[in-house]
């Protein structure tokens, strides 16, 4: 590779030619020019110290590539081969928070401080959606994450030498109690789920049993379960994505593709549901559309979440029960385990988290019941046995 050229183009004007490696992307070959003011002699100097600078893979950047340039390619190339909702997010968050404020910077001069002014703007700005108030501090560190996603392959693509994002603090998010039934209300809850019919009972107690994720449950199919063996395997999850439509996909982890266990009671629940459905199926004839789904809509395709939620909150109120979110049931199932003392890595495999910290982070307000529970154990295994009588 030439190792750089000095122009003279005028008195005491140089311009310095640094040859950089192909894109790595394109693999077009690539110059840094720079016009130098001053002596040959300094000129020079400045060749050396760009070479060097180049040798160490910190010229990487195309001077002239834009934050926003980069996003767009960082959002083909690697985001696009993301699920469906999660390509959707991060192109709402480039669009709607990131390119109006640092879209015209240049990619090679971003530093933490841009970053942190971006953030204090977005902390003070209104939505961009037709929701009402400020971004929430959930939505902030979805901005942050994703640009320091983006910033990251851009430091393994070779057009930068660190991720600017690095030397900005995480921003914080207050924590949210956690919104659950006890015992007793998820109790009551199923017994007034009865009232909706076999489906819906099921449905909901496998909800609540098993602490499935909404997209399992619609996408859970007969195929994946076993009556006999009493259990169920988690193969697929279903989500409607804005634009793009249903998209049924594998779970994004190992541990997400699961095994879980059923009781005995969920079991019979299964079986009776499945007789109805196939018996309401043959009734259908050619208007059924079979996905072989546990849970379709009355013509056999997958649920809609809209469907769901009105189910829900009309068992809710039938019950007498606050109205917590669909998504709260799997947060009863993991909260009603820990507090019966299951242990955590337990439910992590039930839950189809990637490690048990995940488990005990998301349900630490469980922790203090068991940890008491652990000391009363503990405590009373080590107290001395009263002495006996002579």
């Amino acid at each position: 590779m030439a190792r750089g050229t000095i122009i003279e183009r005028g008195k005491d004007t140089y311009r310095i030619a640094v040859p950089l490696p192909p894109d790595p992307l394109t693999g077009e070959r690539r110059r840094l020019f720079e016009t130098f003011h001053g002596s040959k002699k300094k000129a020079e100097a400045r060749l050396t110290e760009l070479l060097s600078l180049a040798d160490q893979q910190k010229l990487g950047a195309d001077p002239k590539m834009t934050v926003g340039e980069f996003l767009d390619r960082w959002l083909q190339d690697y985001a696009s081969a993301k699920a469906p909702k999660t390509f959707q997010r991060y192109s709402e968050i480039v669009k709607n928070q990131i390119l109006p404020h640092l879209g015209n910077t240049h990619l090679a001069k971003l530093t933490p401080s841009h970053i942190v002014r971006l953030l204090a703007i977005l902390h003070q700005s209104e939505r961009r959606d037709r929701r009402q108030g400020p971004l929430s501090p959930q939505t902030i560190l979805h901005v942050y994450r994703t640009l320091h996603a983006a910033l990251e392959c851009a430091v393994k693509w070779q057009l930068l030498p660190r991720n600017p994002a690095d030397g900005v603090d995480v921003p914080s998010v207050p924590r949210k109690e956690m919104k659950t039934f006890t015992i007793e209300q998820a109790q009551t809850f199923l017994e007034a789920s009865v009232r909706e019919g076999a489906k819906w009972q099921a449905y909901f107690h496998l909800a609540v049993t098993a602490g499935l994720r909404s997209g399992e449950l619609k996408g859970l199919r007969w195929q994946d379960v076993s009556l006999d063996a009493g259990s169920i395997a988690v193969q697929q999850n279903v989500q409607r994505v804005p634009g793009v439509g249903r998209v049924t996909r594998q779970p994004k982890t190992q541990s997400g593709r699961r095994p879980i266990a059923l009781d005995v009671d969920t079991v019979a629940l299964l079986r009776r549901y499945r007789a109805e459905q196939n018996a309401y199926r043959l009734q259908m004839g050619p208007l059924w559309q079979d996905h072989g789904l546990v849970f379709p809509s009355e013509v056999g395709t997958p649920l809609e979440d809209k469907r769901i939620r009105v189910v829900f909150f009309r068992v809710c109120d039938r019950a007498g029960l606050p109205r917590i979110r669909p998504y709260d049931l799997r947060h009863t199932s993991a909260s009603l385990l820990l507090a019966s003392g299951v242990h955590p890595k337990v439910v992590a495999e039930r839950l189809g988290h990637s490690n048990v910290t995940l488990t005990l982070t998301t349900y630490s307000h469980v922790l203090p019941t068991l940890q008491q529970d652990a000391a009363d154990t503990l405590g009373a295994l080590l107290k001395p046995k009263p002495a006996r009588a002579q």
